[in-house]
């Protein structure tokens, strides 16, 4: 095999296990559970873990470089953005602070207690650009009964300035950079 070829196989392979773990969409009925938000995506586990950050390793909304923020209904805090909320572990309102000229995008990830739960991995919910509040219902339900189950957490997730260049962009990057480089040493060799 050339090394041509060998290039664009990288490329298409590097391509493909960047996108085989993005998260799952959700059903409307569980889309419509949080106000104020343009997509929701289910992860993979039921913990939204933060070493290494499980919604990087799911690929949410297909982004691998959110950085966690802070929790509601926990203390953990790296960012502080005003995360807060009026109401309760079943439904309420959310709120942030106006953060959106430091940041590109901002997720909630909605993550359930223990026991038999019907959505038994955690939801993540993309907002919508210049939001900064809303209202949520529980997207976890009681696999019994139907009935709505407790958030154990809200979890917040920030990405990007606006300056940095998307996934695509970066692949492109990648696959241009070898091709570079594989023409260079084609050259080199033809001399």
């Amino acid at each position: 095999m050339n090394f041509s070829k060998t290039i664009i196989i990288t490329v298409l392979l590097y391509g493909v296990s960047l996108t085989a773990n993005a998260g799952l969409m959700c059903t409307a009925a569980t889309a419509m559970k949080v106000s104020n938000t343009s997509e929701c995506e289910l992860g993979s586990t039921n913990n939204d873990k933060l070493n290494p950050p499980q919604v990087n390793e799911d690929s949410m909304f297909g982004y691998t470089d959110w950085i966690f923020a802070e929790k509601e209904f926990d203390a953990d805090e790296d960012i502080d953005i005003g995360l807060s909320t009026q109401g309760g572990s079943i439904m309420g309102m959310w709120s942030i602070d106006d953060i959106w000229s430091m940041y590109s995008d901002v997720m909630l990830v909605f993550k359930s207690g223990n026991g038999n739960v019907n959505i038994d991995t955690y939801v993540g919910y993309l907002l919508d650009k210049d939001a900064t509040s809303g209202g949520y219902m529980t997207p976890h339900a009681n696999a019994n009964n139907g009935n709505p189950k407790n958030i154990s957490h809200i979890s917040a997730y920030v990405r990007g300035n606006g300056n940095q260049i998307p996934e695509p962009g970066i692949l492109a990057l990648f696959g241009a950079g070898l091709l570079g480089f594989g023409l260079a040493r084609r050259k080199k060799r033809s001399t």
